[in-house]
């Protein structure tokens, strides 16, 4: 198979390499860290999301002994206060519009801020489960302008379940690193300490957390520093999980993955197969049974929202009564995410993750007592990879991840969490065909086919890890994006600097249009990096034909977040996929900056005209067919 490969040198064009795709597997795990140096830069203003008047003090004394210079804004929840007063900011539950008056007025106040600590969920676990708060505030920062360098998402666990919640949060992270470069999310959590030492310890931690140059996500358990990273996993020897004849519950088991396995079942072991799902029999569903009793299987169709504790319960039994017991159970059922967290409402936000989260729990409850040889959550890559920015679908499949883990219920079973890459014919895709295609070819894959899927599913079933990661892709670039092997990883934020100075209507842009300017721009920018001469660059073609890959893509974004002194990542090459559609951004999107930018000199010397400079050759280079 032939593809591209990237080289970290961003003056060495991308070379043509051959090699074949593979079916690879990876495992990420938390590993022990070095501990943090202690912050030696002070933040100038850090605002603060507690409450308790006690705590707040606990922080505000440890920030005095390492910073005097360093101003701390508290932001409570609920009290019965003045917005403005001293002694902190008032947000009301559930009230995104308080929340983005609340850093209105700060931005108004103080400007920028260095970081943002989200600390209520140490007041009030009922927090852990609610990551539409985080939303609001993702929202309130954005629409009110306040620059943020980081937000710190913090949090305590005293149990599995809460560790599920919290963990679920790296979602957040994952989805923003490339989609929100101005403002780094992670999320610090650790063990529930007893004591009323414990904040001045946490606050101690995080003050570390904000100084380093690359910020991630770190847990401290037992007082000790860890971070997730990425393995690569050889297939291992695997016993036969898979019965003939068995009995299998699908939930989702009529949409696109659900269905692909149900398929499989039947196929290869005549099985019993309870396939389970929220709407009605229809006659498409109907078709779909009929062509699995056709291979041998015999099936009982529940219909019940996998949160709905009863009638679950009632579809399990009356399984029950016409196969006998249940032997596993393949939890498929999910929606899809899409758009920016910065657009959702808190109902569809909690929509996408309702099925994996709360339909994680009441499967739970629904199987308790009953011997399974294994349960298995099907999970998405973009609980390890992101969702490009729409944050509940990478946070609800982070859960997944974590409850195969840690979480309670059916312990005695087998529990196995597969996080998939995309497949060819499994409904997981990014919305549009250009998009999906531009982020496999940039990353070195290819989407999963029926067969290798269900194929290394029966295997992973076998083995004795709990996670997986699955992607096919040729082995040397999969590695390179997923940071396996570099220092750096393609996923970091592009860091970009103020262009003010930066004279945008150069010589030769004299007399283009604004449009022209940029299309002129994109395509100088995208021919200095990858060292191909302009007139290979077909602006209706996609970015990834050109041999952009994960790499240099974000020294794409990182070059024109640079060139125009706006934020630019490199999620936005996933949405915009050719140089026509980036022109079509920077004009409509950011046309306030474009116009700014490109603005004409306010007169033109004596005996110049600038139109004059425009060629024939000129103009039908600059020409670019605009896509609706």
């Amino acid at each position: 198979a032939e593809g591209w490969s990237g080289s970290d040198d961003p003056g060495t064009h991308a070379t043509r390499v051959t090699e074949d795709f593979e079916l690879l597997t990876f495992e990420e795990v938390w590993e022990a860290s070095a501990e943090l140096e202690a912050c030696t830069s002070s933040p100038e203003t850090l605002v603060c999301f507690l409450s308790d008047p006690a705590d707040q003090q606990a922080v505000a004394q440890v920030v005095e002994e390492l910073s005097a210079q360093t101003k701390v804004i508290f932001v409570v929840r609920d009290r019965a206060a003045d917005a403005n007063s001293a002694d902190g900011y008032v947000v009301r539950s559930g009230d995104r519009d308080s929340c983005r008056q609340v850093l209105g007025d700060i931005c108004a106040t103080y400007g920028n801020v260095s970081g943002l600590l989200y600390m209520w969920p140490l007041e009030d676990a009922a927090c852990l489960q609610d990551p539409a708060i985080i939303v609001d505030i993702l929202q309130s920062l954005a629409s009110t302008q306040l620059s943020c360098k980081r937000l710190l998402l913090v949090g305590e666990f005293a149990s599995g379940l809460e560790r599920c919640h919290l963990e679920s949060w790296i979602g957040f992270e994952r989805a923003l690193r490339l989609a929100w470069p101005q403002t780094e999310v992670v999320v610090i959590g650790q063990e529930k300490e007893p004591g009323a030492a414990r904040i001045r310890t946490l606050m101690l931690r995080l003050w570390n957390e904000l100084g380093p140059e690359k910020a991630e996500s770190a847990f401290y358990i037992e007082g000790k520093r860890q971070v997730c990273r990425i393995h690569p996993r050889a297939p291992q020897a695997a016993g036969d999980m898979l019965r003939d004849g068995g009995t299998y519950l699908i939930t989702g088991g009529c949409g696109g993955l659900g269905f692909l396995f149900a398929d499989y079942l039947a196929r290869t072991r005549a099985a019993n197969l309870v396939l389970n799902g929220r709407s009605a029999l229809d006659d498409k569903k109907r078709e779909k049974i009929r062509a699995l009793e056709a291979l041998g299987s015999q099936v009982l169709y529940v219909q019940a929202d996998v949160c709905d504790h009863t009638r679950l319960s009632e579809g399990l039994a009356a399984a029950e009564a016409r196969f006998g017991a249940v032997h596993g159970v393949i939890h498929a059922a999910g929606l899809s995410g899409g758009g920016s967290v910065f657009e959702k409402d808190r109902e569809r936000f909690r929509q996408v993750l309702a099925p994996k989260i709360d339909g994680t729990l009441v499967l739970d409850e629904v199987l308790r007592g009953k011997a399974l040889d294994f349960v298995c959550y099907f999970s998405s890559s973009a609980a390890i990879l992101g969702d490009f920015g729409s944050c509940d679908y990478a946070v609800g499949n982070r859960f997944l991840m974590a409850h195969a883990q840690y979480g309670g219920g059916q312990r005695h079973s087998k529990r196995i969490v597969i996080n998939w890459g995309l497949w060819a014919d499994g409904g997981m895709g990014f919305g549009s065909a250009e998009r999906t295609r531009m982020y496999l070819k940039s990353s070195g894959q290819r989407a999963l086919e029926a067969g290798e899927g269900a194929a290394v599913f029966e295997r992973l079933l076998g083995e004795v890890a709990t996670q997986h990661l699955v992607l096919a892709g040729q082995p040397s670039r999969v590695h390179q994006f997923l940071g396996i092997g570099h220092g750096t990883t393609a996923r970091q934020p592009a860091r970009f600097h103020s262009a003010a100075a930066d004279p945008g209507r150069r010589a030769e842009l004299k007399g283009l249009s604004v449009s022209q300017c940029v299309a002129w721009d994109l395509k100088e920018h995208a021919s200095r990096l990858l060292k191909v001469p302009r007139d290979r660059l077909d602006v209706d073609e996609n970015l990834a034909e050109f041999g952009f890959d994960s790499i240099s893509l974000a020294k794409f974004a990182g070059a024109l977040s640079g060139h125009y002194g706006i934020p630019i990542s490199p999620a936005l090459f996933f949405s915009h996929p050719t140089l026509a559609q980036l022109t079509d951004y920077f004009v409509e999107a950011q046309a306030a900056a474009m116009e700014a930018f490109y603005r004409q000199p306010a007169a033109e010397p004596a005996g110049f005209s600038g139109q004059a400079r425009i060629t024939a050759p000129l103009l039908k280079r600059l020409q670019y067919r605009r896509s609706k």
